[in-house]
């Protein structure tokens, strides 16, 4: 496999296409909370990118013997 299909099949994996709005989610939140600290809003941010980032990846680990008996789930990266 060369190293640009592998690039690509992490990026599907951790689905980077919906980090933006989970991570924004996130600053949202700490600003309601009154957090006003641009680099501690950052760094909600950057949490909240991998918070995103190992809850799929995790869910598709758990769900690994069940989505490849589905025929609809055979192009995720793992199956």
């Amino acid at each position: 496999m060369k190293l640009k299909d592998k690039i690509i099949a992490y990026l599907r994996l951790c689905r980077l296409q919906a980090t933006g709005l989970i991570a924004t989610l996130s600053v949202i939140g700490a600003a309601v909370a009154g957090q006003k600290n641009p680099f501690l809003l950052g760094v909600v941010f950057t949490i909240g990118v991998f918070y995103h980032v190992f809850l799929y990846v995790l869910n598709d680990y758990i769900d690994l013997e069940v989505d490849k008996k589905s025929k609809d789930l055979q192009r995720k990266p793992l199956v």
